[in-house]
């Protein structure tokens, strides 16, 4: 009684509670689907960086053999598409990576071991669906007056002033565990435009922007 009454809901997450609210639906499942290819290509590249010394190395036999995600890595991802901010904190990155794993019978086992510490790479759509309904992301509403051509267009451009970006944030700031603002599957979408957006924008050997993040990007 004394110590329930004092937890951080945090501590009371259901994690499959919230894959059968936010994850298990067809609109959600579908705005994954539209970006399959470039999730597969950041998944690859990043899985494979510390087998490549800390650089990122595409080839074939990565294509073949790299599976799984460290959390090390994830924040290489992060920070390469300047995800943190004051919505979204480093807290926030790992609370969502811990609830994504995949449970095990027996941790002890290394091939279990390695299972729970890293992320396979539905592990990592389901940390893709938790990221976007903690992030601050404009609405279609949002993104409609402003001009901007998605909300990955939207964010870009507001970051260009960070006074404006950080009252942004604030105003639509959504805690760890809290129902987003928006539905879960515009969220997922506007996350992805933005992901797709930072890459393709910092990426000067881009010959189009095509809205897909190759392996070569």
């Amino acid at each position: 009684e004394k110590i329930y009454a004092n937890l951080d809901k945090v501590a009371l997450h259901d994690a499959d509670a919230f894959r059968a609210r936010c994850c298990y639906t067809e609109p959600v499942s579908l705005a994954l689907k539209r970006h399959t290819e470039s999730l597969k290509s950041l998944f690859i590249v990043y899985a494979d960086i510390r087998a490549a010394g800390g650089k990122a190395k595409v080839s074939m036999k990565s294509l073949e053999s790299t599976k799984l995600l460290g959390l090390g890595e994830l924040f290489e991802l992060i920070n390469d598409l300047h995800m943190l901010d004051e919505c979204l904190t480093r807290r926030h990155v790992i609370f969502a990576f811990v609830q994504s794993r995949m449970h095990v019978v027996e941790e002890d086992k290394p091939k279990s071991r390695r299972k729970v510490a890293n992320l396979a790479f539905e592990d990592f759509l389901e940390f893709i669906v938790r990221i976007a309904v903690m992030k601050a992301l404009p609405t279609d509403e949002e993104i409609n007056c402003s001009g901007s051509l998605d909300a990955g267009d939207f964010i870009l451009e507001l970051k260009q002033d960070p006074a404006k970006y950080s009252e942004f944030v604030r105003t639509d700031d959504c805690k760890i565990d809290e129902v987003p603002l928006q539905r879960v599957e515009c969220c997922v979408g506007h996350l992805l435009s933005l992901i797709v957006r930072t890459v393709e924008r910092a990426t000067s050997t881009s010959r189009s922007r095509d809205g897909v993040i190759s392996l070569g990007e």
